[in-house]
Order: structure tokens, then C-alpha cells, then sequence
């Protein structure tokens, strides 16, 4: 409202309107054959020209600002206003049009252009070219780079067949990964789906799927985003508002909040993509993904994995050196997918002395470069294309290389030039830096506080100056310089509207960023979170990363510590744990710092739980982290104020070692004891017994964990902040299974499993029923009841896809296989189980002894004797090193097996079935025992041989039962 006040009353200035006169001449236009005629007579006009008349005269009476007219003409190339003033001059003059008293083009003062007459259109609707495409990047430059774009090129195609690929082209900066992209989108026709997103440094840790919104984005900007709008509605709501800027990324269509896991997000985009896909091919561009997070990468896992048919090709742009300074997490991914054909690695390399000829020849429209030119160019950039570019733009600003009557010569000697060139990319920037004028600096020194992209409002907010002032200098910029480009605008929720602009290349960035003093730099993080605190105050929830970013480098610690919290919530609330987990350790670090009070102890124990869920969604409950957080957690706690807080990370803790297969949960076990007696609560003591009854069961002390019966149906109501884990009424019936399965009381085993079975699947915590598939895989597996494990095992794979748990999906995979290697007797029973259990990681289980076990069955079937022996031996010494014993028997059974099978002396193999029936009868586990017997009777009577006996017992047929 102030602006408008400050107008002149009439805005219209000379030369805005047409004076009364003559009639103007008539005009008619073919777009097809871009052809002009004034009064019938052809005109000729150069191919700009003829844009810019297009684009005006399509367009009577509307004012084209300069801006718009750049776009539509020249794209992003790099020209002045100087080259349009020029084409409006070429113009005027073919229509006999006067500036001062113009009839057919008018100046609008500082702003733009009007076309005034009328044209008659030959050959072509109005309204045709009125929908008339935006001209965009024109195709780049692309020399030396032959092989890698006829690789990409071979991708689109065999991608538009329905075999979707993944293109990872790596490089260092200045390689031209960009180029080569662009050359490829530009290639493309409008019958392709394209969006291009780029990771940002600053966010990329906390916005988990930010390229991927920016690409979401470039599909709603383009010819197809009516289908592609409606797709992403329909399937991927989710992903259609957060593209868009709207408030709550997992907010439904009627507004209430989705929960879901990270999964369950992944799966909807995929869907909305691959139907996106059946309707037009569909090119993701991602760049700088080195930045990406781990979401972003799971989510190409997802696109690039997918099982049907889909028109998809992903060209993903990263640098190896920054790629593994985040954990090498695309690498991670290229070792996954090394031997899948849908991936396709190309890794750029410097160009040649020959290419460096090839891009100067180019350079110059054909014309040959001076003897030695390129040879020395070659050996100061060392076949760097972006900083050959930058040299050779340095050279011709400087006025030495020189081009007129169609060669190209040199101004000064080689000598001159080597003397004079800087020695690196970074050098040739800090250079051309140092040639900005001080007002220029200091704004584009902002702009690189603010970020590689950034808008006009945080640059002014750091500088204290007009906006418009801001966006005036950054459009100077753009057109004399290389170092920013505009990519957008957007009105901020406090109702102001500011452009978006992106520095060219990271290299320029860093250079400026480097110019700027520590204590401005200080200075001015803190003005632009202030100012994006302030114009975001509604919807602040979509910058929270931004605003962590900038309070922590101005060491504004309380709000660093707001906003890190905040974003984590942000992150935990988007399913990304492993964003969620950096974040909280950030805020965690400041907290170290500050004051160690009450209220900072309460926050950061609160920190730290969340931390261990993060940790749990990503490594599962083993994790050595995980029991690192819990022990720090434990210590905040002190003597008072957090008792109930404390049992319960001690419980947690328990269950941890006990995942982990850690003998220290016993002593944990003592220590939550003498906790419960402290609270004085039934419920504490009940949870103490019940975990004292699973531990003795993890030992294999099953008489001693007959305790845990009378908790099966007990009604035993156990409040919820006391421990973590699976309800009581489920975990508890599902390790009583597990013993009853030892002691031989299979009846009972499988009827407490369907009742943990039952009562999980009407929770909303879907972590019950994970559990209780695992216990139900288990009995399953011993009963060798194959129709049910494989029905428990394609629910646990629906859990483990929708929501984690991937350490109990994983051993419900691992007892399926087992059974099917048992029963199938194919060849490769060993190397196909050994790969299951590579992939799930489950050696430090309490299941440990029963892998070994389960590998040295499948060894003996094949009668590799080495494997199998060696299994053995590693499941022993797993005995002695941590807490399972369960499967001490059934190891020393099968090492008797082994035995006899490989031809050694039936003394050996009968101590190895003695030994293990002392250990089974020691136990009280008679299903144990009652196997070892029937083998020990087996061995006295000789009623089989050796051939016929272990390997021929093993054979079980489909459906069959045992024990």
C-alpha cells in the first residue's frame, strides 16, 4: 500500500502511447516459414529479431518487460540489454517504425515494451502461438564428452522401452556433469516428463527429499503437469503439497496427519511415477547429490529397483571426493547395484590436449586457434572444462585472444599468457572477483552467507539495504557476469515477494564466501535468520533447516537449539531417521554448551531417547550406538527426579545386550532390580521377573525360565513409560513359545504364538506384530511346517517394507530359506543361505549359534565337510563370547553329523552326541535331547549306513513335521 502512494499520478512518460497520425503499415506474419511482410513486401530479419517480434506482436497492447523478452529470446545466454535494445532498433527500422513517435512499438520508461499495431497470422492460430514454449537453455557446449552422451543417450532409449535406469555421473567440479545433462534434457523432444532438482549443501542433512521436491517441481512446471498434478494427488498427496509449498508434508487430503514410515512415502511417489510413466517417458535430473541425504538415496533404491515396467530414466550428478565425506552413501549405492543393468556409472574424466583444440575451434565458430594455445591451455587447467571455459573467457576480456575476418590470432606471446594465467580454477574466480566494483562484492559476498541459492530478501536483510536496490545489482550480474543466475520467485507467507537466484558454481561461492571476515560473517548469518525468522514466522516448519543453519554459525545458541530441535521433529515427522539422527546430535552439541541446569538435563535426556528411536529406525535394536546413547542417557538421569525416566532406559538397555547378544545384560538386569525395588511399583517388578525369565531362556537355562508361564494370561496391566519394546501381552507369550518349543511341548508353543499373533495385529504399534511374526517364523521353521513360515514370512516382508524392523524381518527370511535349502536338496544350498545371511548382518543375534548351525546343514547336504566344520566352529565360539546358549546342543549334534559323514572315527562322532545330550539334559531342553537320542541309538544299532544316515535324514519332505 506504501509503494502505491508514492506513485506520480501519471505514471506514462513520453514515447508510452502512440500519438494520432497516419495509419500504421500492415503487417502479415507466417510463424511457420518465419517469414515478415510490410504492405506485401517481404522483409528479412535476423533469427533473434524475428523472435522478439514474434513474442511482441502476439501479444497487442500487453506490456513485455525486458526480462520476459530475454527469457523467450535468448534463454540463459549471456547477453546485455544492449542486445535487445539493439534488436528493437534492427526492428523499428524493417517496419519503418520511429522511437519517438512510435505506431507499432512503444517504449514503457525502465520497464519494457508494447506492440501497437495489428498483424495478420498466416499459417498459424493465435492462440497457437500464444501456448508458443518458453525458449530455454540452449544445447551446451559439449566437447570430449562423445562416448559418455551417447551412453546417456542409449539409457533414455532402453529406459522409453520400459527397463527403467539409474545414470550416475560423477566428476569433480568443473567437469561438466551439468553440460552434459543439460545437452542431453536439451535433446529431448516435448513429449518427454522432465524435472531437475539440485541437493543444497546447508539442507541437505535436514530436507530429506529436497532435490527430489525441486524435480516434483520442474514436472509441474512443464508441458505435462495437468496429468502429472493429477497423478501425484491421487497417489502421492504428500508430495504434492510439499512441492507446492503447502503447510504439513504428511498431511492427507482431508488434513489430517499421515503416519508412516520412510518406506511407506517412498512407495506412494513411486507408484504416482511409474503410473506418470505409462503416460510419457519420465527423466529425473538430480544434481550435486554428493549433499544428498540418506532418504534421497533410499528413495533412488526405490525408483531404480522397482519390479514393473516403468519409463524412467534418473540421471543423478555427484562428485566422488564430497560423496565420501557424507558417508559415501551414493557409493553404498553403486556397490549394491554393481552388477544390476539398470545402473550405469560414468565417471568423467579431463579432457584431452586435442579436446582442448576441439572446444576452442567451437569456441570460435570453426576457426583454428594459434599455434600452442591449446597446448597451454591444456596444461594450466589440466583438462578441467569449466576452468578452460573460464581461461579462455579470461583471455578475451583481457583482449588477447582476439577474433576478426574469420581467424582467431593472438595479441601477446605464449610466454605472456603462462606468465599471467592464474595456476587454478579457484585462482581465475578469486581473480575475477577482484575485478567486481565494491558495491557488486559486497552483494554477491551476501548472497554467498545466504547460500549457494538464496533470495533477494536475505541478501538485503545482511546488507541492510533496499530489496529493490538488491535484485538491480543481481540482475547486472547476471547479464555481464557469470557468477548468478535467476531460477525463480516466490511469495514468502509475510506477503513479499523476492526473486530466487543460484550461484553459477559452487567454485564462485566458495570464493566469495572466502572473502568475507569471521566477524561479518557472524554478523550477517545473524540478520538473515533474523529476517527469514521474521517472513516466515506462518509456515516456519518448511525452513527450519535454514534457520538452524544461520543461528548456529552467528553462535546464537538458544535459537540454534529451537530450530535443531524443531527440524529434527520436522525430519522424525517426513520418516527420515538418519536426518533426524544429525540432527539431534547437532542440538546436542549445543547443549554441551550451554549452562548444565535442570531444564537443559530434562531437554537432553528427551534428545537422547529420540536419538535411540532414530537409531533403532535405522540400524535396529543391536546397535552398538544405540546402547552408547542409552548409557549416556542413564547418566543424565543423577540419583533423583528421573527414576521411572531412568528404569526405563535401563530396560531398554537390557534389551539392547540381549539383541546384541551381549553378556553385560545380565549385570544391566541387576541394576534395573535394584531400580524397581526404589520405585516401589508392581508393574517394575513384574517387568524385572519377566526379563530375568527372558534372559534365562536367551542362556539356555529353560527350567530356570519356567517363571515366565504365569505372565502368559496373568491380565497383567503394565504402564507404558516403564519400559520400551513390545506390548507385555505379546512379548512375553512369544518367548514363553520359544522355551515351550525346546522343552518338546510343540502343542503349546504353537498356541501361544497364534495368541501373540492375534492380539498384535489390533495395535497400532505395528512393532508387536514384527516381533510376533519372528517368534511364530521360529516354531514354524522347527515344526518344518513350510506352508505356514512362507505365509508368516510375506506379512513380515509387507511390515519390514512399510515400516523397518529389519532385524526381525530379516530372521523370519533367514528361517524360510533355511527351510526351503533343507527341503529343495538343490545344488548351491550352502553359497544360497550363506547370501541371506551376508545381506540381513544377523552374526551378533542371539540367533548366532542357529545360523552356524543352519550353514553347517546346508554344508553337510552337499557334503562340503570344510564350510560346514567351520560353521561349527565359529557357532561354538560365539558360545564363548557372548550370551546365547540355546543352540550349544544342536551345534554339537550337527558337528557329530559332520563327522560321520566325512568318514571319521565313530569314537569321535559318538563324544560329540554324548556331550550333546548332557548339554540338552543340563538344559531341560528335552526337544534337543530327544533328537540327540534318537541319533546316539541310531549310531549303536548301525541301522543305516553312512552314506544313507545324516545326509539322507535331512531330506524332509514338503510339509512334513518334526519334533
Amino acid at each position: 500500500m506504501s509503494d502505491s502512494r508514492k506513485r506520480p499520478r501519471n505514471p506514462v512518460r513520453p514515447g508510452d502511447l502512440p500519438v494520432s497520425g497516419e495509419e500504421p503499415c500492415r503487417l502479415r506474419i507466417d510463424p511457420t516459414a518465419q517469414l515478415l511482410w510490410r504492405d506485401g513486401v517481404e522483409v528479412p530479419l535476423r533469427p533473434r529479431t524475428w523472435e522478439v517480434l514474434l513474442h511482441l506482436a502476439v501479444r497487442p497492447g500487453v506490456l513485455v518487460t525486458k526480462r520476459q523478452l530475454l527469457d523467450a529470446v535468448w534463454g540463459d545466454a549471456m547477453v546485455t540489454e544492449a542486445t535487445l535494445s539493439q534488436s528493437i532498433r534492427e526492428l523499428r527500422k524493417a517496419l519503418g517504425d520511429d522511437a519517438r513517435n512510435p505506431k507499432l512499438i512503444a517504449t514503457v520508461y525502465r520497464r519494457g515494451f508494447r506492440f501497437l499495431g495489428a498483424v495478420d497470422v498466416v499459417g498459424a492460430a493465435e492462440e497457437a502461438l500464444l501456448d508458443q514454449p518458453r525458449r530455454g537453455a540452449s544445447a551446451p557446449l559439449v566437447v570430449g564428452r562423445d562416448d559418455a552422451l551417447r551412453s546417456l543417450r542409449h539409457a533414455f532409449s532402453t529406459a522409453c522401452g520400459g527397463a527403467r535406469r539409474l545414470v550416475l555421473v560423477s566428476g569433480e567440479p568443473g567437469m561438466g556433469k551439468t553440460t552434459l545433462a543439460t545437452a542431453l534434457v536439451a535433446s529431448l523432444g516435448s513429449d518427454v516428463a522432465v524435472g531437475r532438482g539440485e541437493a543444497m549443501p546447508e539442507i541437505g542433512d535436514v530436507e530429506p527429499f529436497f532435490s527430489i521436491l525441486e524435480a516434483i517441481r520442474g514436472l509441474l512446471r512443464g508441458p505435462h503437469r495437468g496429468v502429472a498434478t493429477g497423478l501425484l494427488r491421487e497417489y502421492a498427496p504428500p508430495w504434492l503439497q510439499r512441492s507446492l509449498g503447502l503447510h504439513g508434508f504428511g498431511r492427507g487430503p482431508g488434513g489430517h496427519e499421515e503416519r508412516g514410515s520412510s518406506t511407506q512415502m517412498l512407495l506412494k511417489l513411486l507408484r504416482a511415477i511409474e503410473v506418470l510413466a505409462r503416460e510419457v517417458p519420465v527423466v529425473l535430473v538430480l544434481e550435486d547429490l554428493h549433499w544428498a541425504s540418506q532418504a534421497t538415496v533410499d528413495l533412488l533404491n526405490v525408483l531404480v529397483r522397482g519390479a514393473a515396467p516403468c519409463r524412467l530414466l534418473l540421471v543423478v550428478t555427484y562428485r566422488p571426493s564430497e560423496a565420501i565425506l557424507q558417508d559415501g552413501r551414493l557409493d553404498q549405492l553403486r556397490s549394491r547395484l554393481s552388477r544390476d543393468p539398470r545402473l550405469v556409472h560414468l565417471p568423467l574424466e579431463p579432457l584431452s590436449a586435442d579436446d582442448c583444440d576441439s572446444f576452442l575451434r567451437a569456441r570460435f565458430g570453426g576457426t583454428a586457434p594459434p599455434d600452442g594455445v591449446a597446448k597451454l591451455l591444456h596444461a594450466h587447467t589440466e583438462g578441467n572444462p569449466l576452468f578452460l571455459a573460464t581461461a579462455v573467457d579470461h583471455l578475451v576480456e583481457r583482449d588477447w585472444l582476439l577474433q576478426a575476418d574469420d581467424r582467431v590470432s593472438l595479441s601477446c606471446s605464449l610466454d605472456t599468457v603462462d606468465a599471467a594465467l592464474p595456476k587454478s580454477l579457484i585462482m581465475l574466480v578469486e581473480h575475477e572477483t577482484g575485478r567486481l566494483a565494491a558495491d557488486e562484492a559486497r552483494v554477491l559476498e551476501a548472497a554467498s552467507v545466504a547460500g549457494v541459492e538464496f533470495y533477494v530478501q536475505e541478501v538485503a536483510a545482511a546488507l541492510g539495504t533496499d530489496e529493490e536496490e538488491v535484485e538491480r545489482s543481481l540482475e547486472a550480474l547476471a547479464r555481464s557476469r557469470r557468477f548468478v543466475r535467476r531460477v525463480g520467485a516466490e511469495l514468502w507467507p509475510d506477503d513479499t515477494r523476492g526473486s530466487r537466484w543460484r550461484f553459477v558454481h559452487v567454485v564462485h561461492r566458495r570464493a566469495l564466501l572466502d572473502r568475507v571476515s569471521a566477524a561479518r560473517l557472524q554478523r550477517w548469518h545473524q540478520r538473515i535468520g533474523e529476517r527469514l525468522e521474521a517472513g516466515w514466522s506462518a509456515r516456519r516448519e518448511t525452513i527450519v533447516a535454514r534457520l538452524a543453519m544461520h543461528f548456529e554459525a552467528s553462535r546464537d545458541r538458544a535459537r540454534a537449539l529451537e530450530y535443531l530441535d524443531e527440524a529434527a521433529l520436522v525430519a522424525e515427522q517426513r520418516s527420515a531417521p538418519a536426518d533426524a539422527k544429525n540432527l539431534l546430535a547437532r542440538a546436542l552439541r549445543q547443549l554441551g554448551e550451554r549452562t548444565d541446569d535442570q531444564g537443559d538435563r530434562s531437554r537432553e535426556l528427551a534428545m537422547r531417547l529420540r536419538s535411540v528411536s532414530a537409531i533403532n529406525a535405522m540400524e535396529g535394536y543391536a546397535s552398538d550406538e544405540l546402547r552408547e546413547q542409552l548409557r549416556r542417557a542413564i547418566a543424565l538421569c543423577g540419583d533423583r527426579g528421573h527414576e521411572r525416566f531412568r528404569f526405563r532406559l535401563t530396560f531398554a538397555l537390557v534389551a539392547s545386550c540381549l539383541a546384541a547378544n551381549d553378556p553385560r545384560a545380565k549385570d544391566h538386569l541387576l541394576d534395573l532390580r535394584g531400580q524397581a525395588e526404589g520405585l516401589a511399583s508392581p508393574g517394575s517388578r513384574v517387568l524385572c521377573d519377566a526379563l530375568a525369565a527372558v534372559v534365562a531362556i536367551v542362556e539356555g537355562r529353560f527350567r530356570e525360565a519356567a517363571s515366565i508361564e504365569r505372565f502368559v494370561d496373568a491380565g497383567i496391566e503394565i504402564d507404558q513409560d516403564l519400559y520400551v519394546g513390545s506390548r507385555f501381552d505379546v512379548f512375553v507369550p512369544v518367548w514363553s513359545a520359544i522355551r515351550c518349543c525346546a522343552i518338546g511341548d510343540a502343542v503349546d508353543a504353537r498356541r501361544l504364538v497364534d495368541q501373540a499373533l492375534s492380539r498384535s495385529r489390533n495395535l497400532p504399534d505395528r512393532a508387536n506384530e514384527a516381533f510376533a511374526l519372528y517368534g511364530a517364523a521360529q516354531i514354524a521353521a522347527w515344526d518344518r511346517d513350510r506352508d505356514r513360515l512362507e505365509a508368516l514370512a510375506l506379512r513380515s516382508d509387507v511390515l519390514t517394507r512399510e515400516y523397518g524392523y529389519r532385524h526381525w524381518g530379516g530372521l523370519v527370511r533367514y528361517f524360510l530359506r533355511r527351510l526351503q535349502v533343507l527341503q529343495d536338496d538343490r545344488p548351491g544350498a550352502f553359497d544360497s543361505l550363506q547370501s541371506v545371511v551376508d545381506e540381513l548382518g544377523i552374526y551378533d543375534s542371539p540367533q548366532r549359534g542357529a545360523v552356524c548351525v543352519g550353514l553347517a546343514e546346508a554344508a553337510l547336504q552337499e557334503r562340503r565337510f570344510g564350510e560346514g566344520f567351520a560353521a561349527i566352529e565359529a557357532g561354538l565360539a560365539s558360545l564363548e563370547s557372548g550370551l546365547a546358549r540355546t543352540a550349544h546342543s544342536e551345534l554339537l549334534r550337527v558337528r557329530a553329523s559332520l563327522r560321520r559323514a566325512a568318514g571319521e572315527a565313530p569314537a569321535q562322532v559318538r563324544a560329540d552326541l554324548e556331550a550333546a545330550l548332557t548339554v540338552a539334559t543340563e538344559q531341560g531342553a528335552g526337544a534337543y535331547a530327544k533328537r540327540v537320542s534318537a541319533e546316539l541309538s541310531e549310531l549303536t544299532a548301525g541301522s543305516s549306513s553312512d552314506k544313507a544316515g545324516p545326509v539322507g535324514r535331512m531330506r524332509v519332505a514338503r510339509g512334513g513335521r518334526r519334533g
